[in-house]
């Protein structure tokens, strides 16, 4: 909102230029380097009026730490030269979210709100907007006049009695010049309100940079932030939102005209609230849009005419999940925690700073009225987004082509007295059977945790195993279930990913009333057959108190599944499903690389352009004849964690074998297909370019791929930890910071299927991956070097920084759950692994990390670069990748352009399936030592 006119994205600029460099600390990258060698990370964000900095670190280094950090408010140098390049970054950061949809439409209403108002300023900036005469001495101005003491909130957490945090940190931080400046508020209250009935009423026609169909419906209104103690808007909101029996949602589903609806309030503090309503729509839903319209306002009518005494139990219910939820909420990351601490001491009462959100709501009835009142037609905007709508305008910077018109007056009558759903079709949410208002004796933490899981039973499908676990003092139960199938061609053929892909999506739509109201009790499923090859995933959160009843529930609904039910749903999801393929092209340029190394390093690995042909003709019959078949060989392993017991884990398994499984015979584990790594050439890099399909996208990406050799230890872990807090921070200084490649770069181990190995990401709207192949070649030369002559004093910081890591406590439930079920899973059952991943990354010694990086990055070189190029780079890129097949040649090396992946494929060779191999030696063993029961 401090924005200048003339200088829009001035703030976030001043939020990236003050980590570089200070009067205390000159060096540019000081700050990230000092975190690389103490586990420690950063980064910052920037706001409509707030700007967020934030950082971890070892708790050895805090107090240094702190001293970096308060330098950046108090002494920051703006060199000149890293104001000059840091606008490449800001632009190249633009250039990566300026596809956003979400982010295009929030931009495009403020930008049709009351312009006068500066809390509406798009200050995101680019080299276009940061492109004056002095900008160095404009950010200066900006820093000295709005960065001030009296306007910061600080948070500092540590292992350390408050005594000790304040004696850290409060004399370096009241160094802090205190600039008098006027709190936000304040500084508004000269400006008229964003908001007002000349400013709403209109019709927006948004054509989206994906394929998507949404109705929105946004009310400007007044700043309700404030009143978190009583949420007048909260009735409404969860109504509205609902998504169980006799909701709106249902009532639109049965009309086939929506998939999901969301409704929120969003603060922009402390002007004004943004309320709204988006629907997900489906074919048939956009071609009746005003109907869908009509159908919330009547839904609305409905619930400005309940009784609200007489069903008290809807805001009983409420309040009582939500202070279920703030006495159960899970301990947050410390860098989460801080970040989101020091925004809420901005604008919310000390005692109220962590638990505002979770509220009961206190409001008075006439106050929900008051507020129900202020949704009307007469000041509603609505979004029609789809790519079948005509666009008339486009808005800069961010090139969203729209139209906007006044909704008509016909429609605006129509909408005030709207037809209202039958009570038998949309009304009030039924009581909710999963909320517990006690929690029973046998769930408040009374058992002895265990210290590694047990194998509590096993059966001719599978195993279950069993971690009690109350040291998070949470009364809650965490399920995992893994399962193994080759039924349909699941995991060896494009329809059979295709079929699991869209059983995936009609199971949890069949599903979605009982999970909402299981939602709504602190309860969560999800299933998951897409993302993975060879076998599926159900994961089952809730209180141990309902797990048990909840498990029954969902899966004797899986389980009586019709064929009549299915197929009215199936329309609707293979609809999305289309979409979700169809879009691939048109998704951020580094989920398409991920997508693209998956297909070309892994069997049975398919992207979704490949996917497209088959789906778009995949009919309801298909489908059947497939599901009928589905799951009848199988074998899972479940496994539980948390404080439900192991007589109800094994409880749990009945009800799944007698559900999911009940016509199931154990699959033979030899016959599953495997997801195996391809073994890349040695000495022989090859490279991959593909072209980006979205005409419109700035930004090319190289993806370049170092495999080690061989089947991983972990000693060979702990060498990769030390190398990779070696390279990271001096990758991100010298690839991003000083060359400016682009706004995301990156460098990290990798670990896939057993092989370690490292992967150097760069998104880039400036250059063609060429031309970046060669800056990453310098680079890991340089390094190289660099290390070999580097003082073991520095060496061992690097040693205590990948410690770190493994120093830390699991922060949450989910977090041990994670890693002890990983174990599990992989059958590893390595439980105390952290231990002696510290124990080995003691033991890497500086000639050991030569060996390793040498042997990676030069010696034993195994590479594959994989680039996807933007029509802008197509020719320049042709012209570099000349002038490195010629440096390669120098060096005799051949570097091999992949022409045919078909060919590429028949000649490549591929590792072992290390995990299917050690399962079955794993249930070899259990056959030899316990009869299945």
């Amino acid at each position: 909102m401090h924005d200048p006119k003339d200088v829009p994205g001035l703030a976030h600029f001043c939020e990236h230029i003050v980590f570089m460099g200070t009067t205390e600390y000159p060096k540019e990258n000081a700050f990230d380097e000092f975190l690389s060698k103490n586990g420690g990370s950063t980064n910052a964000h920037t706001e409509q009026c707030t700007t967020h900095y934030y950082f971890d670190c070892a708790a050895s280094a805090l107090r240094e730490t702190l001293r970096l950090f308060a330098s950046f408010f108090t002494c920051p140098l703006f060199l000149p030269g890293s104001v000059s390049r840091e606008v490449q970054s800001v632009d190249s950061e633009f250039a990566g979210i300026r596809k956003h949809d979400a982010t295009r439409l929030h931009w495009l209403w403020h930008g049709h709100l009351n312009k006068a108002n500066p809390i509406l300023n798009q200050g995101h900036g680019n080299k276009e907007s940061l492109n004056v005469p002095n900008l160095r001495e404009r950010v200066c101005e900006f820093f000295n006049r709005h960065y001030s003491s009296n306007m910061m909130t600080a948070v500092v957490y540590g292992p350390f009695n408050i005594e000790e945090l304040e004696s850290m940190a409060t004399p370096l931080l009241e160094r802090i010049p205190n600039r008098n400046v006027e709190e936000i508020k304040k500084q508004l209250e000269i400006y008229p309100e964003p908001y007002g009935k000349e400013y709403s009423g209109r019709l927006f026609k948004v054509i989206p940079t994906k394929l998507k169909r949404q109705l929105i419906l946004k009310w400007c209104l007044p700043c309700y932030g404030f009143q978190y103690e009583t949420k007048p808007y909260n009735y409404v909101l969860d109504l509205l939102g609902h998504e169980g029996p006799n909701s709106l949602l249902s009532y639109l589903k049965r009309r086939n005209w929506a998939i999901t609806i969301v409704s929120m309030i969003e603060h922009s503090y402390p002007s004004f609230s943004a309320f709204s309503v988006t629907v997900k729509l489906t074919d048939r839903g956009e071609a009746q849009w005003k109907d869908v319209v009509e159908a919330i306002f009547g839904y609305l009518k409905i619930i400005k005419g309940v009784d609200i005494a007489k069903n008290a139990y809807i805001l009983e219910e409420a309040a009582f999940i939500s202070s279920l939820k703030f006495a159960y909420k899970s301990k947050d990351h410390c860098i989460d925690y801080v970040q989101s601490m020091s925004e809420s001491l901005q604008w919310h009462s000390p005692e109220h700073v962590l638990d505002y959100y979770y509220l009961s709501s206190t409001t008075s009835l006439k106050e929900i009225r008051e507020f129900n009142a202020l949704l009307s037609p007469d000041t509603v905007d609505m979004f029609l987004v789809s790519k079948n709508v005509k666009a008339k305008s486009t808005s800069r910077p961010w090139g969203t082509k729209y139209s906007v018109e006044s909704i008509p007056e016909e429609m605006l009558e129509k909408l005030k007295n709207p037809l209202i759903p039958k009570e038998s079709e949309a009304g009030l949410p039924p009581p909710n059977e999963f909320i517990s208002y006690e929690i029973p004796l046998k769930y408040l933490l009374t058992g002895v945790d265990s210290k590694v899981p047990v194998l509590a039973h096993r059966s001719k499908l599978g195993e279950v195993w069993h971690f009690y676990d109350t040291s998070f003092c949470m009364p809650k139960t965490m399920v995992r279930i893994k399962i193994m199938t080759d039924d349909c061609g699941y995991g060896a053929t494009m329809e059979g990913l295709v079929f699991a892909s869209l059983y995936e999506m009609i199971v949890i739509d069949a599903l979605s009333e009982v999970l909402y109201m299981g939602k709504l009790a602190g309860a969560s499923f999800s299933i998951n057959f897409s993302e993975t090859v060879n076998y599926g995933t159900i994961a089952i959160n809730s209180f141990s108190a309902i797990m048990i009843p909840f498990v029954k529930k969902v899966f004797k609904m899986l389980s009586e599944l019709s064929a009549e039910s299915l197929e009215s749903i199936f329309q609707k999801q293979h609809e999305k499903y289309m979409k979700v393929l169809g879009s691939f092209d048109l998704s951020p340029p580094d989920e398409q690389m991920l997508m693209h190394f998956r297909n070309l390093c892994f069997t049975n690995s398919f992207l979704p352009s490949q996917l497209l042909p088959l789906a778009s003709t995949f009919t309801f019959k298909a489908f059947l004849s497939l599901y009928v078949q589905w799951l009848q060989h199988a074998h899972y392993i479940l496994y539980a964690h948390g404080t439900l017991s192991e007589a109800d884990a094994v409880e749990l398994s009945r009800v799944v074998e007698g559900t999911l499984f009940k016509s199931s015979v154990s699959v033979c584990l030899e016959s599953l297909p495997s997801q195996r790594l391809m073994c890349i050439s040695l000495q022989t890099p090859h490279v991959y370019i593909g072209d980006m399909k979205e005409k419109d996208e700035e930004n090319s990406i190289l993806f370049s791929y170092f495999q080690g050799e061989g089947k991983s230890e972990l000693k060979d872990v702990a060498v990769l930890e030390v190398l990779m807090k070696y390279m990271e921070e001096k990758a991100f200084d010298v690839l991003r910071t000083q060359q400016q490649l682009g706004y995301d770069v990156s460098i990290a181990g990798s670990k896939k299927s057993e092989i370690l190995g490292v992967t150097i990401f760069v998104e880039s709207n400036r250059y063609c991956p060429e031309i970046i192949v060669r800056r990453v070649d310098d680079f890991l030369e340089k390094t190289l070097k660099e290390l070999e002559s580097i003082e073991l004093k520095e060496f061992s910081k690097y040693i205590e920084s990948a410690k770190a890591s493994y120093l830390e406590k699991d922060v949450k439930l989910k977090d041990k759950c994670k890693r002890i079920n990983s174990e599990v899973f992989r059958s590893e059952f390595v439980y105390d692994r952290k231990a002696k991943m510290i124990q080995e990354i003691d033991r890497v010694t500086k000639a050991q990390l030569l060996e390793f990086a040498n042997n990676l990055f030069i010696k034993n070189m195994k590479r594959l670069d994989l680039e996807i190029v933007c029509d802008d780079h197509k020719k320049h890129n042709e012209v570099e990748l000349k002038k490195n097949a010629k440096k390669y040649g120098e060096r005799k090396v051949n570097r091999v352009r992949i022409n045919s992946l078909e060919k590429f494929w028949e000649k490549a060779v591929y590792y072992a399936d290390f995990g299917k191999e050690r399962y079955t030696q794993f249930l070899n063993s259990l056959d030899k030592s316990t009869p299945s029961t």
